[in-house]
């Protein structure tokens, strides 16, 4: 007599899940059918009333305005001074244009000599 109530019990508990399952999917789609239909109607409070081909053309035309910006950039290659037009022969008066001389920089300080070995004994 003991073994037969749980058996009942179990039987009982898969058409209850069943049932709950069933009964959650029905108030779903009862939800989603008010909802569809309220914004259908234009109740929706984001959408607003009308169709969407309505609004689109009350909204004025948008003038898009294309700004192009042009940046020129010279890039200027002097030619190397050299000494060879006047040792050729040309103008002597053609001046080359002045050369930078980078200076080395300054050598360090000598390092100090080590110090004297000693002996304490």
């Amino acid at each position: 007599m003991t073994d037969a109530a749980p058996r009942a019990r179990r039987a009982a508990t898969g058409s209850a899940a069943a049932l709950t399952w069933l009964g959650a999917l029905v108030v779903f789609a009862v939800v989603l059918i008010l909802l569809a239909w309220r914004m259908l109607d234009g109740g929706d409070p984001v959408l607003g009333a009308g169709t969407p081909a309505q609004s689109a053309a009350a909204m004025p035309a948008r003038h898009v305005i294309v700004r192009r910006v042009i940046k020129r950039t010279i890039v200027v290659d002097e030619p190397p001074a050299t000494s060879a037009p006047a040792a050729a022969g040309g103008n002597a008066t053609t001046s080359a244009a002045p050369v930078r001389v980078a200076t080395a920089p300054a050598p360090n300080a000598p390092t100090p000599a080590p110090a004297p070995v000693t002996r304490a004994s």
